[in-house]
């Protein structure tokens, strides 16, 4: 079997179809490292090749290719609070829930979630400045002056013109348009608590520039100009743990919080409550899953494996790698 996944990489501003060559149910879960906290976010470090960078809530942080040793870039493990200082280990963040890298590679979108602003990191001066929202005032407004309410998931449009950044502000219940140049917002969608409620990771599948998004319970289909986002699997108001075969919005979630977007019509899911990956075949209308659903840290094929509140999803070098709590997993692709 061979999973083929579409992941979003910045270079000459193009998409790349990445294959894991024959990941199969006897495919191993390994410890890739441990962390100080829960890993809520991943990507490849588009400036230091074969790197990976990930977010742990007070800090961002790159894992050494070679020694397998993370370092801070930014923040301080354990600290939160807000300070655009002038000193580098004075800088604190309230709850980094996602970033995104932009084109140039040294600047970084960092979703300071507790504080309620995006803000902009420069890697190669290390200065952090607020690019929207009013930091530590939570509210919603669009324009300048915009306000958000605990802002979660962030995705470049790559899809279309480069200088939009799409927000899901979790507690607005509402997707947001963000011009990364301006910092202006737009509203695009607010649920206004019906249908979509706390939407938090998003993914833009490059092929059709649809974006799915985590709530609560569901996962969500949005194209950007639709009245409202379609449900893709879940419920809108019932939690639990079903799979789906040949109708996947039969299937429940227990809050889902990332969600990344496969070739043919397919979409991985961390369902953190549940402890397990659930893979979504739009296609076909089915849900299934990875990982026995137990909270723990045992390793294992896919059927045997445990997780502990999987936040986070990335595809790199060959290998689906799981965010969790205070560890980093990697589901190896057979060679």
């Amino acid at each position: 079997t061979q999973l083929h996944v579409c992941l979003p990489i910045h270079t000459k501003q193009l998409f790349y179809f990445f294959t894991i060559p024959r990941l199969s149910s006897s495919s191993q879960m390994r410890l890739y490292i441990n962390t100080e906290s829960n890993v809520y976010h991943m990507e490849p470090d588009a400036m230091i090749r074969g790197n990976m960078l990930y977010s742990d809530g007070s800090s961002l942080k790159t894992v050494s290719r070679h020694s397998m040793i993370a370092t801070t870039i930014v923040g301080q493990a354990g600290r939160h609070g807000f300070a655009d200082a002038n000193r580098l280990e004075a800088l604190t963040f309230n709850m980094i829930t996602s970033f995104a890298q932009l084109d140039k590679k040294k600047f970084v979108i960092l979703v300071d979630s507790g504080n309620h602003c995006l803000r902009l990191l420069d890697r190669k001066t290390m200065r952090v400045t607020v690019l929207s929202g009013m930091c530590q005032q939570p509210g919603f407004a669009d324009g300048k002056n915009a306000q958000f309410n605990y802002p979660w998931g962030v995705s470049r449009d790559s899809f279309r013109a480069k200088r939009f950044l799409i927000v899901t502000d979790r507690n607005n219940n509402a997707i947001r348009e963000v011009n990364k140049n301006t910092g202006e917002a737009v509203t695009l969608f607010t649920s206004r608590g019906e249908g979509m409620k706390n939407p938090t990771g998003i993914s833009q599948n490059p092929m059709t520039g649809d974006f799915y998004i985590t709530s609560q319970y569901a996962v969500f289909r949005y194209h950007l100009g639709d009245a409202s986002p379609a449900l893709v699997a879940g419920s809108q108001s019932a939690f639990g743990f079903v799979n789906g075969a040949g109708w996947a919005q039969q299937s429940l979630f227990n809050e889902p919080s990332d969600v990344l977007c496969l070739a043919g019509n397919k979409v991985a899911v961390s369902d953190r409550h549940n402890n397990r990956l659930r893979v979504i075949d739009e296609k076909k209308g089915s849900v299934t899953s990875i990982c026995s659903g137990v909270s723990g840290n045992r390793d294992g094929d896919w059927y045997t494996c445990q997780l502990l509140n999987p936040y986070s999803l990335l595809v790199m070098n060959g290998h689906l790698y799981i965010g969790e709590h205070r560890r980093i997993r990697k589901l190896k692709g057979e060679q």
